[in-house]
């Protein structure tokens, strides 16, 4: 009897034991089975999973860690941030850890936080350099602080992490903000099946005394028999991160093919860390009788997708006389270095081009295709080197014929 006393008494004391073990297990299991749901694309049902989890057992920082990246692969970084928060006030730490944590603070666009972690990460025997590096210099670089981040940059002694295609492009990246004055020369030559060839250059120059920039340009025109000259001057201004606006102002000189006044504005603002969109408006005036006032209305929408560009914009004109619209679909391809890109451009409709196609003659309702291929060479630090050829298959009236010619364009712009 004493003997069976004993047996029961420890069945009694292993239990919570095995039931605690049993819970442990199935935890690891519906983690692990998370993990698979996440790598197949299956964010909703996987954050479920690990929710579940968190509430049985809310010491488990691995599960707030799961539901913090998953929510930032979803797109919620608020929430990412919510939970990685709640892991690292359980004191967790760790490489996935904090490389979780850096993710998310840069999509919540926290960058004197993502310094201060690092510096804790860094404590903690983090040892990841080129993670280190490049969120480091990500940092300095959004606060404006660039000469603290070349600093870094010049500061690295390991030549694979120097050479590295991000670290490069991050560089890349701050050499354009850092490049205070650049001249720009730009010329374009277009070729009728039916008439003499046109001709535009352009002469500016770009000041950058802040994170704004001002430019401006003298334009030259040459078209059916005329010449005109327009002087104009253009402002980025930025009012937040990543949100700015767009301001020109050019005046005709001669009158003969450059609007007599042009002005326009645009807003630029994020969508989401890699979605950027625009809203804005053209206005033109002429001396021509048919099409003294022009308005445009117009916009774009654009999105990075792994080292390509994608964007779309429309142009709504209106002017005294009757509408059009036209849509422009732009694809860029970038290399290692920041201003070394291909890119395909196809525009339909007929719409006035905001550099040279704004004479007297642009604004109809005239059908025009448009194909047009650009390549940009980085030469160094402070010039590159655009060229990009153009073919179009376009309506053109004399009298009261209407028929389709062929425009082949060329363009070169270099900036120094």
């Amino acid at each position: 009897m004493r003997s069976i006393c004993r047996i029961v008494l420890l069945v009694l004391l292993l239990l919570p034991v095995d039931l605690s073990a049993q819970v442990q297990v199935n935890n690891d299991s519906l983690l692990s089975y998370a993990s698979s749901l996440a790598r197949n694309g299956n964010y909703t049902e996987a954050c479920d999973m690990v929710l579940a989890v968190a509430r049985n057992d809310s010491s488990r920082t691995d599960a707030l860690l799961m539901l913090a990246n998953l929510n930032l692969w979803m797109g919620d970084a608020k929430t990412a941030l919510t939970w990685i928060e709640k892991a690292a006030a359980r004191n967790a730490s760790g490489p996935e850890f904090y490389t979780g944590y850096f993710n998310i603070l840069v999509a919540n666009a926290m960058y004197s936080e993502l310094l201060t972690q690092i510096d804790k990460a860094i404590a903690n025997g983090y040892t990841d350099e080129l993670n280190l590096i490049q969120k480091k210099m990500l940092a300095h670089q959004e606060l404006g602080n660039y000469s603290e981040a070349m600093a870094l940059y010049y500061g690295i002694t390991n030549e694979r992490i120097k050479q590295h295609p991000s670290v490069v492009t991050q560089v890349d990246k701050m050499l354009d903000m850092l490049d205070k004055k650049s001249w720009i020369l730009h010329y374009n030559f277009d070729l009728f099946s039916n008439t003499n060839p046109q001709h535009f250059v352009s002469v500016g120059y770009l000041r950058k005394p802040t994170r704004n920039s001002f430019g401006i340009n003298l334009n030259y025109a040459n078209r059916f028999s005329l010449s005109d000259f327009q002087l104009d001057a253009t402002a980025y201004l930025y009012v937040a991160k990543s949100r700015y606006f767009y301001v020109n102002y050019g005046v005709g000189i001669n009158n003969s093919l450059f609007p007599r006044h042009r002005s326009g504005v645009e807003y630029y603002f994020p969508l989401s860390t890699k979605t950027e969109a625009s809203l804005g408006g053209r206005y033109m005036t002429y001396t021509s009788i048919v099409t003294s006032n022009v308005y445009i209305l117009t916009g774009h929408l654009g999105r990075y997708i792994g080292k390509g560009w994608i964007a779309a914009r429309p142009f709504w004109v209106i002017n005294d006389q009757l509408q059009s619209f036209s849509l422009s679909m732009k694809y860029r391809h970038y290399g290692a270095r920041l201003r070394d890109f291909w890119g395909l451009e196809l525009v339909v409709g007929n719409s006035p081009d905001d550099m040279y196609s704004i004479s007297q003659n642009g604004f109809n309702n005239l059908k025009s295709y448009k194909l047009r291929f650009e390549k940009s060479w980085r030469i160094d630090s402070n010039s590159d080197l655009v060229f990009a050829p153009a073919y179009s298959y376009e309506q053109f009236a004399k009298a009261s014929i209407v028929d389709f010619r062929s425009r082949f364009g060329v363009e070169f712009n270099y900036r120094f």
